[in-house]
């Protein structure tokens, strides 16, 4: 019965880490695993917790949430979303699963924990009658929650780099968005900001970390085009939207040179979120391997269902994670090892490379 029931979700996985902490399941529609990221940030703020993971999954089980999309008008006709485009014409459902561990910075560099990006603030909102209407976005709601979270994390909205947006690819979101931020924003220097749903489609639930989990990684986008959208009205809106242009982004996909980058994610009901994440520079000295000891050798232990994956994704990502630029350069190469061979499944296809302890990472 527990694997049909979504409120075991997080049950499962504090069952399967022998978690300890506070375990909760926020629905707020699609902007629910962002709003999870800052329940959890509070958590760890207040002390309740010392790390937290904030995670989002959707899957489409049953076809009637997109009879009810299509028959709303709000599916794009040929799957593919196009946020800020002027031929924006709806979303692309899609499934997903994404996760971050949250721990305060001092704690991370104390136990040599890879550290990909600084949550700076974040806030959660909603936009009450602000639209008139319960399911219509509002402006003055998403305005609030960018100052609410601007002031979460002691910014000015000016000194924004870039905004992993919301972003559904339909006409009224993406108005009403764009034009909350140009209000939010202010200022003449442009805003540049995008969204991963134009690479992945709409992943509901777990919109919101995918956006993050961007941010944070900052990969290049598809589709790059040049948009025209539709703006309000209000002659005031027009001249604020006209600065807020869309430019394609830099060749790494990532920020300015402040690195400050603002995620939003807004729930059908009303109820938006938005944190703050900037880069982090690691200047620490890379862990100091263990002098070899009789045995002599550590064991990597891959694993996938097939010798094609094994090659392409497995062994090239513990490369780039070993490799002089990657997460494992802070960590014990005996520690990487223990946890490929103990916590994780083991399938089909698999091999073991070895190295010493002291050796250059990754092996030729």
């Amino acid at each position: 019965m527990g694997g049909r029931l979504r409120t075991v979700t997080a049950g499962r996985v504090s069952y399967a880490l022998d978690l300890r902490g506070p375990s909760l399941v926020l629905d707020t529609a699609c902007s629910s695993s962002l709003v999870a990221v800052h329940a959890a940030r509070q958590s760890l703020l207040t002390g309740e917790s010392g790390l937290a993971i904030a995670a989002g999954v959707n899957i489409i089980v049953s076809p009637q949430d997109s009879i009810a999309y299509s028959q709303g008008g709000m599916l794009s006709p040929d799957g593919r979303c196009r946020f800020g485009d002027a031929s924006a014409d709806g979303f692309v459902r899609s499934e997903g699963v994404g996760a971050v561990v949250l721990k305060p910075l001092p704690d991370a560099l104390h136990d040599g924990d890879p550290v990909l990006a600084l949550l700076l603030g974040s806030a959660v909102t909603n936009d009450g009658q602000g639209s008139g209407l319960l399911l219509k976005p509002a402006v003055s709601g998403q305005v609030q929650m960018l100052r609410d979270a601007c002031h979460s994390a002691g910014i000015e909205p000016a000194q924004l780099d870039y905004v992993e947006a919301h972003g559904t690819g339909t006409p009224t979101g993406d108005t009403v968005e764009l034009s909350a931020l140009a209000e939010a924003a202010g200022g003449e220097r442009p805003l540049r900001c995008g969204s991963v749903k134009t690479d992945i489609g709409h992943a509901e639930a777990a919109a919101g970390i995918a956006g993050l989990i961007k941010g944070a990684d900052r990969p290049p986008r598809r589709h790059p085009r040049l948009p025209a959208c539709v703006l309000p009205a209000s002659a005031a809106h027009r001249r604020a939207a006209g600065r807020l242009r869309r430019h394609r982004e830099h060749p790494a996909g990532q920020a300015g040179p402040q690195g400050l980058l603002g995620v939003s994610s807004f729930g059908l009901s009303g109820t938006n979120a938005h944190v703050f994440i900037g880069a982090f520079k690691d200047e620490r000295e890379p862990v100091e391997q263990p002098a070899p000891t009789s045995k002599g050798a550590c064991l990597l232990v891959l694993s996938t269902r097939s010798a094609a994956a094994l090659r392409r994704l497995e062994a090239s990502s513990y490369a780039d994670h070993l490799g002089p630029d990657g997460g494992g350069r802070t960590q014990s190469l005996r520690d990487i090892c223990a946890t490929a061979a103990t916590r994780r499944d083991t399938v089909r296809a698999g091999c073991g490379p070895s190295a010493p302890r002291t050796t250059n990472w990754p092996p030729s």
